[in-house]
């Protein structure tokens, strides 16, 4: 299957990191949907299916960490990988908590778009 045919859902807080996202996952080939909160995203999971899902952990209201749970709770991936996008993966607290919540990994907000893509591949074939 081409990325083209792959669908990347981003519930992110920032307007300059969704588009950031957006431009790099189109150019790759992706179909790129986004939201800028919780709720937001909840809602829309519970009405679409996705291939892949990037969440960003601190958000205002419902923050990436209860948003993860509630995702893993209500199977509301349908076996998406989620791959949390952070500024903060050096964060062990962290990396253990969405880990204990399924995230697939997760993904530096200034990582280069050759890494984006290839993690994002690579969370897609395994």
């Amino acid at each position: 299957m081409s990325a083209a045919q792959k669908r990347v859902f981003i519930i992110d807080d920032s307007e300059t990191v969704r588009k950031n996202l957006t431009g790099i996952l189109t150019r790759g080939g992706y179909q790129v949907f986004d939201v800028s909160d919780g709720s937001q995203g909840l809602k829309r999971l519970s009405q679409e299916r996705f291939d892949v899902l990037l969440l960003d952990i601190e958000m205002p209201g419902l923050n990436g960490f209860e948003l993860l749970r509630i995702i893993q709770a209500g199977n509301l991936a349908q076996g998406a990988p989620i791959l949390v996008i952070t500024g903060k993966q050096n964060d062990l607290s962290a990396v253990h908590e969405v880990k204990k919540y399924g995230a697939a990994g997760f993904i530096d907000k200034s990582a280069s778009p050759e890494d984006l893509l290839f993690r994002i591949s690579r969370a897609l074939s395994s």
